[in-house]
């Protein structure tokens, strides 16, 4: 790829003095243009180069993400028309160039119900204690609904869904019917199991940490402060991706200071522990990040990167309020 791409920069504007021009995942590639005249030449660029090892880019296999560009232009492989998708499913999730993971949340709770369905018989059996049954529901449905749930939209209609499904099956392996009048507060005491929508919050804060303490080179770090080229309309429904990952907004335009407390000890065992989160923060729809968007199966990434939601510090769109704006004299508010 190094061969492939280091001839003409004509990667999207990573750094300020960088380009992101691809990302690789095993034998799957990865690449990002602002234009569809520079996503074909990089194509042929990689093509041609493959074929001098004996590699082959597969023409089926191959998809193109078309991101807030009004171009019909296709991009060819060997004269052949590269599909061009709105959505696609990699490594068990769906992503969209839009950023919403409607789909992504119904498909996962699906998956679950069908792994909950699968044990019916396990549920019912009188012979198998609450503790095992609460160990078997942990490990094999509520881990599939809980797959990549850091990066993952928690506004209040999906947390609605979340407990409402947890709630079900709660109910269903305990023996509790609706006209028991039993709370979810009361069923989360018996069976000592946190509340999903608390789970998810405690895996974005530890997985945010893990970012945050990594070298300032590493990709996941640099996506957090990413400020792409031009600019998007104001009050965007996706939101920026700082927001999308649970960061803080009133310390998300200073990414070294919010280090530091995160390494704080009065601070940081808290945040690992899943004690500690954010309330009264909009949490708006998950928009995949360029390290996470461009880890496809042969996907080809071109269009104007402004839509995906990573806002500037400051103001965002024109005559808005961006998040950046908030004073850090208001964490105290939004923390518990």
């Amino acid at each position: 790829m190094k061969r492939a791409t280091n001839q003409q920069p004509r990667g999207i504007t990573w750094k300020a003095f960088n380009h992101l021009e691809d990302e690789d995942f095993v034998d799957d590639i990865a690449l990002l243009s602002h234009s569809q005249k520079d996503m074909q030449e990089k194509t042929r660029c990689v093509k041609t180069t493959a074929r001098s090892i004996g590699l082959k880019i597969s023409h089926s296999r191959s998809k193109v993400m078309k991101i807030n560009t009004k171009s019909n232009s296709d991009v060819l492989i060997e004269g052949k028309s590269v599909e061009n998708v709105t959505d696609f499913k990699y490594l068990g999730n769906y992503l969209t160039a839009d950023g919403n993971t409607s789909r992504e949340i119904s498909a996962r709770i699906v998956m679950a119900s069908t792994a909950f369905y699968k044990l019916k018989n396990i549920w019912k059996s009188n012979r198998i204690m609450k503790d095992a049954k609460l160990k078997l529901y942990t490990s094999h449905v509520r881990s599939v609904l809980l797959y990549a749930s850091e990066t993952r939209r928690t506004n209040q209609r999906i947390e609605s869904k979340l407990r409402g499904f947890e709630g079900r099956c709660l109910r269903r392996i305990l023996g509790i019917r609706w006209e028991h009048r039993v709370t979810n507060k009361e069923i989360f005491e018996r069976t000592g199991i946190r509340p999903i929508v608390e789970e998810v919050k405690k895996r974005r804060w530890r997985w945010l940490g893990h970012v945050l303490r990594m070298s300032k080179s590493r990709h996941p770090l640099i996506a957090l402060t990413w400020n792409p080229k031009g600019s998007r309309r104001s009050l965007y429904s996706n939101g920026c991706l700082r927001c999308n990952l649970g960061l803080p907004v009133q310390l998300s335009s200073n990414l070294q200071h919010y280090d530091e407390d995160l390494e704080c000890q009065t601070v940081r065992p808290h945040l690992l522990a899943g004690d500690m989160y954010i309330t009264n923060i909009y949490f708006p729809p998950p928009t995949p990040s360029p390290l996470k968007s461009i880890n496809t199966h042969d996907h080809l990434i071109v269009g104007d990167f402004t839509k995906l939601g990573v806002c500037r510090h400051g103001r965002s769109g024109t005559g808005a309020r961006g998040p950046d704006d908030r004073k850090p004299a208001d964490l105290d508010k939004q923390v518990r």
